[in-house]
């Protein structure tokens, strides 16, 4: 079975939802604000008087996943003073007054937010494909729920947009008028979900049985599936799942973390096999990208004497979740003979 990186396939399909309209000015409007030293010191002392939420702005970087969802954030939040500044500049503040333009804006964050929110939970060194898969249908439901309450002109999971209304008493006619297509935008992220993620379809009922081997399933089909995943014999798989789930003692330990530890990998040895299998897929490349940050933080301009030997001990200690017993290691090591 083939696919790609679950992270990097997230990050794709946020860039469906467009509204160029609001980015552009967006990043225009701070890079205008922070280009230029003593106009960035004036507004930092200007937030500073005006006890603003945040004590300055955001600079935009396209290759950080998350960039987008935190200027944004921080830009809705600074909106009035922002407006505040650039009238005592004699600046063109006519966009940021827009009503329509506030609200798209706040949808745009509120929905990188959830976005970004999504990035994080697959992140992780411990996380595994089951993970990853459950992160993704749990998105892809709130969807739909978004989806329904939009239709309805509701804002429940909009923060940011029942922020502009409740400021801005004439942004309700308004709203009225553009949450049919807030509804588009979060139906072409839903169906984007699951044009990018549907070879997850195959693989998600052996996950599911992995997870939770006594859960009610049709065993033939299982079987099947597993056997096709992982090319096993298909009757043998059968009748192991069978056998699996009517033992009475693995049925104690039903949902111990170590449950496929327990099982006997001679009795069972097709389905200890899937499990093991499916323990050892990789969901994302964010252990590897994480051994390569650290990778490049050992190898820094201070480190003069470092060796290929160095390297690979500095880069296994620092991958490493295992604490080494550091009392123990001190006291054998020989004091110096003159003390």
């Amino acid at each position: 079975m083939h696919y790609h990186c679950i992270i990097h396939q997230q990050a794709l399909c946020g860039k469906v939802i467009g509204f160029e309209h609001i980015t552009t000015p967006v990043v225009k409007i701070i890079n205008s604000i922070r280009s230029r030293a003593k106009q960035h010191r004036t507004f930092k002392v200007l937030l500073e008087e005006l006890s603003a939420e945040y004590g300055d702005l955001l600079l935009h970087t396209e290759i950080r996943w998350l960039s987008r969802g935190w200027i944004l954030l921080r830009f809705l939040s600074l909106l009035g003073e922002i407006k505040e500044f650039m009238q005592s500049k004699r600046e063109d503040t006519s966009l940021l007054e827009d009503t329509e333009w506030t609200l798209d804006l706040a949808f745009l964050t509120d929905i990188t937010g959830k976005l970004n929110h999504l990035n994080c939970e697959l992140q992780g060194k411990v996380k595994t494909v089951a993970d990853m898969i459950s992160a993704l249908n749990g998105f892809k439901a709130q969807m739909s729920i978004f989806s329904v309450h939009l239709q309805r002109k509701k804002v429940l999971h909009f923060p940011s947009v029942q922020m502009v209304l409740k400021d801005n008493a004439s942004a309700s006619a308004t709203f009225d008028k553009v949450a049919e297509k807030y509804t588009q935008v979060i139906n072409r992220l839903g169906q984007e979900f699951e044009n990018r993620f549907c070879d997850l379809d195959q693989l998600e009922p052996c996950v599911s049985f992995v997870s939770n081997p006594f859960m009610n399933v049709d065993t033939t089909c299982i079987a099947e599936q597993l056997s096709s995943m992982f090319s096993l014999d298909a009757g043998q798989v059968e009748i192991e799942i069978v056998t699996l789930q009517n033992g009475v003692h693995l049925k104690a330990y039903q949902g111990a973390p170590n449950f496929w530890c327990l099982v006997d990998t001679e009795k069972y040895s097709g389905v200890c096999t899937a499990a093991m299998k499916v323990a050892s897929l990789f969901g994302s490349t964010y252990l590897c990208e994480s051994a390569f940050s650290d990778m490049n933080f050992i190898k820094n301009k201070h480190r003069t004497r470092l060796s290929d030997a160095h390297l690979q001990d500095s880069l296994r200690v620092a991958v490493s979740s295992y604490t080494p017993d550091y009392n123990t290691l001190v006291n054998r090591m020989q004091c110096q003979v003159s003390h």
